[in-house]
């Protein structure tokens, strides 16, 4: 991290993963995360060509669908 940087700017970036890392997260294929991220059950957004998914709504998402 830079000196010039405040750590607080970097606390929301804790919170979100890779579409890669949520894949071997949930042990699931990249065409169900991103289903779920268009049904809007999971919150995501796309970077580029990297899509950086919110950690905690894919976790509660997933364990939700498996209870």
């Amino acid at each position: 991290m830079p000196n010039y940087a405040k750590k607080q700017h970097y606390h929301e970036l804790e919170r979100v993963i890779t579409m890669a890392e949520a894949c071997r997260l949930m042990n699931t294929s990249f065409s169900t995360i991103r289903y779920a991220i268009d049904a809007g059950n999971v919150a995501a957004v796309q970077c580029g060509r990297v899509w950086l998914v919110h950690t905690q709504s894919l976790i509660d998402w997933f364990s939700r669908k498996s209870a």
